[in-house]
């Protein structure tokens, strides 16, 4: 068995959220219809907008924006200062001890999720570390010492220096993920997204540190929304101080499990397989690895399209930095200890040959990992895969109930995803899923044209 999906957010449903499951586009109220069955679209209805009796204005004293440039960032701060965020303060959706996150509105009318790092202990242990840098003391006015600091300095950002960073912002190896495989080029492809043109101040070079290292789902999101028109994550609005500001990623995958037909559960698991195959394939400079797959993380926006709520499991890999592509040897099998044998060489965070050589076999060895995932966290039901309860206390996949006639296929198929008993059967029992997929994701069944 594989262990356990990472980066588990809890199920929650967007308040007084409308779902329709229907195929058919309704102009009339705004509805957006699935146009076919290749992109496996849902229509999803809008979600209805935080009341406005439940929503507070955002105090930019609560940001913490006057420990910047020991921060995240200043781009909302103007639009916070001017009103233009509101929070509701009635609902937590926070999972974990590092964040607290809740719904909201932006400029009146934007649904948002706004996410705090203010109590976590990252930024604790990130101001001591500059402090002791700086000053020998563990307690200092970090905002002014900072920029004198190595947080500041250009070759902090070398990719075996930044490793080293992970660890101590983290205290966990495994922290490494974002830059695992790091070249310089993917380096300042990270830089050229979050920097504005000419800005190359210490106080900017700060600030990039914090998001690359203390936070980096806020360098990952950062960098996909400068950088794709379309990514599967969900959009960073902006940051100000250890805040950070999302789009609204719509409905629960969770939701949909449970009320979804078959065909529109279809249509979304498709979708997921062709994310993964963009992840691999879409850019020309870098592909993507996410190592979070579980039916928790997974959103479905109002156009019907899948989206991801965590980025921290995220990883990209400089294509240059690969060579030759990499082949798992005839008559290998590489199942759940081989996975994870590998995960454990890309994210060590101390540069050596195994990671070097791990790095090299990223783009077939991360194809199986995110496959493997996919098909244990999200789309199986079978009861020897394991999922993230849901509130039902029943643990369901997205692929449950099939049709009949094709019950058997889809299971073997599951199964040889997840453990696969021959040589390359995780990759085709991936593309025997798309196939049978692609004649149910609409709302006409296998006869449908497509």
């Amino acid at each position: 068995m594989m262990a356990a999906a990472i980066g588990q957010v809890d199920e929650f449903v967007p308040m007084e959220v409308e779902v329709k499951m229907s195929a058919q586009k309704d102009a009339e109220q705004g509805k957006v219809a699935a146009p076919d069955n290749a992109n496996g679209l849902l229509d999803i209805g809008e979600n209805s907008l935080p009341s406005q009796r439940h929503l507070t204005l955002v105090n930019l004293g609560l940001t913490m924006h006057s420990k910047c440039p020991a921060c995240l960032g200043t781009e909302l701060c103007e639009d916070i200062q001017d009103g233009h965020l509101r929070i509701n303060k009635d609902e937590d959706l926070s999972v974990d001890s590092h964040v607290t996150i809740h719904q909201g509105l932006y400029q009146t009318s934007t649904p948002v999720w706004i996410k705090s790092f203010v109590r976590g202990d990252r930024f604790v242990s990130f101001e001591e570390n500059v402090c002791l840098n700086r000053t020998g003391k563990a307690q200092c006015d970090v905002k002014k010492v900072i920029k004198d600091s190595f947080v500041a300095q250009a070759a902090t950002f070398k990719p075996d220096r930044i490793k080293q960073q992970y660890v101590v912002a983290h205290n966990d190896p495994s922290g490494v993920r974002s830059v695992a495989c790091a070249t310089n080029s993917l380096m300042e492809q990270f830089q050229d997204a979050t920097f504005d043109p000419g800005d190359v101040s210490l106080a900017a070079r700060a600030m990039f540190y914090v998001a690359l290292t203390v936070y980096p789902e806020i360098n990952n999101l950062r960098f996909l929304t400068n950088t794709k028109s379309e990514s599967y994550f969900v959009d960073l609005v902006g940051v100000c101080g250890r805040i950070a500001v999302f789009s609204n990623p719509g409905t629960p995958l969770t939701y949909v499990i449970k009320t979804g037909d078959w065909h529109q559960r279809a249509g979304i698991a498709l979708q997921l397989f062709y994310m993964i195959d963009s992840f691999m394939k879409e850019d020309d400079s870098v592909f993507m690895i996410y190592s979070g797959f579980n039916t928790s993380n997974i959103y479905i926006n109002n156009e019907g399209r899948v989206v991801l709520v965590d980025a921290h499991y995220l990883s990209f890999i400089d294509k240059e930095s690969i060579g030759i592509e990499y082949e798992i040897p005839e008559g290998d099998l590489c199942n759940s200890d081989c996975l994870d044998k590998f995960q454990n060489e890309l994210y060590s965070a101390s540069p050596s040959p195994l990671q070097d050589a791990a790095c090299r076999r990223a783009s077939t060895m991360t194809m199986n990992i995110m496959f493997a995932q996919l098909c244990q966290h999200v789309l199986s039901d079978l009861p020897q895969h394991t999922h993230q309860p849901l509130h039902s206390g029943k643990a369901t996949g997205l692929m449950h109930s099939p049709p009949i006639e094709q019950s058997s296929n889809i299971q073997s198929a599951l199964k040889e995803c997840v453990e696969e008993t021959v040589w390359s059967g995780r990759i085709a029992a991936a593309e025997e899923l798309k196939e049978i997929l692609s004649m149910y994701a609409n709302e006409h069944g296998p006869n449908a044209d497509v």
